[in-house]
């Protein structure tokens, strides 16, 4: 019997998985999702059901995974590669779950029996998105266009609908409530370091700080020039644009990060006066002095205060060849 048939049986099915041995259940998860959403049965809401309770009960294991990763950076290439897989199947498969059900919402939304849960299933898809981009930033992929216009998408339907401020628990363990807003502008701000330049660590310790502090983050409709210094078109597949000249395009939002700029000021001086790292959102892995180095130059960037020189021009595609020679010293 398919274990995701029901409530009934997921439930027990997901009580009998291995207990000492993360990887192999969740890889029984992920094999389970990948059959989920390949049957193409309709999305109604017994089988949303049955996917919530899935993410609701698998996220201990999946965090577990991720815990693993980053804290074994030497890991043996094989290690390392069997890891990243099995991470980013769950994201991937939930996710994609949760935006099936969310298209077939919108394709029908007066027909729908799921709209109660619309505003925590967007909420956990914007999430999921975000988490695949952060976890290919680790691999330094090229990020497909689909994945942003997804989750333009999906912020467009909390604001068509009047709920991307609504505050909401994820997850029963959440500590806290987000936003799809928050959660959204979580994503956006991290594009910004995904070019390469941080290790997975660095990366995932400026994500904790986002997911701590994205609520300090606004998303105007109207470009005002001391208030703005990026901006979103949402009808683009790209990340967080740095804003070159003004734009009155009903498509583009621009944030306001001000707030967010001067949260992470406070915490930067609460630090140098011998503050608990953790008391300041800033996560129990942060350690001196390179978590103080990475926060300024968070900040930097946050408040506009680097790249006052960078080129105001378009830029032009130029044809060329590129030598690449590796072990050189």
């Amino acid at each position: 019997q398919d274990p995701l048939t029901d409530l009934k049986t997921v439930t027990r099915w997901m009580q009998e998985l291995p207990a000492g041995d993360v990887y192999s259940a969740q890889e029984k998860v992920v094999e389970n999702l990948i059959q989920f959403n390949r049957a193409q049965l309709p999305p109604n809401k017994e089988r949303l059901q049955v996917l919530m309770h899935i993410d609701e009960n698998a996220r201990d294991m999946q965090h577990s995974l991720c815990a693993q990763y980053l804290r074994n950076p030497r890991m043996s290439k094989a290690m390392e590669s069997k890891l990243w897989l099995a991470i980013h199947a769950y994201y991937w498969e939930v996710t994609r779950g949760y935006h099936t059900f969310l298209m077939d919402f919108v394709s029908n939304p007066g027909g729908s029996k799921i709209q109660s849960s619309v505003p925590l299933i967007t909420a956990r898809a914007i999430q999921g998105f975000g988490d695949i981009l952060k976890w290919r930033y680790f691999r330094y992929e090229v990020i497909d266009e689909k994945l942003w216009l997804r989750m333009h998408n999906l912020y467009r339907i909390a604001e068509f609908d009047h709920f991307e401020r609504n505050a909401i628990r994820l997850y029963k363990h959440s500590t806290k409530a987000n936003t799809c807003l928050g959660k959204y502008a979580q994503a956006l701000l991290l594009s910004r370091f995904g070019n390469g330049t941080l290790a997975p660590r660095q990366l995932d310790m400026v994500d904790t700080w986002l997911d701590n502090w994205s609520d300090q983050v606004r998303l105007d409709t109207q470009y005002a020039e001391q208030a703005h210094l990026y901006y979103i078109d949402t009808t683009k597949g790209t990340g967080l644009q740095r804003i070159v000249r003004p734009s009155k395009e009903t498509t583009h939002r621009f944030l306001f990060v001000k707030d967010l700029a001067k949260r992470a000021e406070s915490a930067i001086s609460a630090i140098k006066s011998g503050a608990n790292p953790s008391s300041l959102g800033l996560g129990e892995d942060f350690r001196m002095p390179d978590g103080l180095t990475l926060l300024e130059r968070v900040l930097e960037e946050w408040s506009g205060s680097v790249g006052q020189d960078r080129r105001r021009s378009e830029r032009k595609a130029t044809e060329g060849n590129w030598g690449i020679t590796l072990g050189m010293d």
